[in-house]
C-alpha cells in the first residue's frame, strides 16, 4: 500500500465560474495504485454528500449521479486527475502558450 496525493489541475464550471488558475491538492488516500486511491476519494466525497444531504433533509438531484470515470481516471465536473502537482500544472500549458 502506498499513499498517494491526488491533485487536480485547470478546470472550467462554465457560465457564472472562474476556471481554476493554479493546480489544487484534493486529497491524500493510502491504497494500492493511483486509480483506486482515486476511486476511494470519489467513494467517500459522495457518501459525504449524501449524508450530509440526508442531514439537512435535501437531497438533490446531483447527490446521486456517479461523475467519476474508472477508464481515464477523472471526475466530469473536474477533469483528470494527476499524481503530482507538476502533472497538474502540465494542464495549464495551453493558458501559458495559446494556439496561435
Amino acid at each position: 500500500m502506498k499513499r498517494f496525493e491526488i491533485w487536480i489541475g485547470y478546470y472550467h464550471l462554465g457560465q457564472g465560474y472562474e476556471g481554476s488558475n493554479e493546480p489544487e491538492l484534493i486529497a491524500k488516500e493510502t491504497a494500492i495504485d493511483f486509480k483506486t486511491a482515486c476511486l476511494k476519494y470519489e467513494l467517500k466525497s459522495k457518501l459525504r454528500r449524501i449524508e450530509e444531504g440526508e442531514r439537512i433533509g435535501n437531497l438533490n438531484s446531483q447527490d446521486y449521479p456517479w461523475w467519476f470515470n474508472e477508464n481515464d481516471v477523472s471526475n466530469s465536473w473536474l477533469g483528470k486527475y494527476y499524481e503530482t502537482r507538476e502533472d497538474a500544472l502540465s494542464s495549464f500549458s495551453f493558458l501559458i502558450n495559446p494556439p496561435k
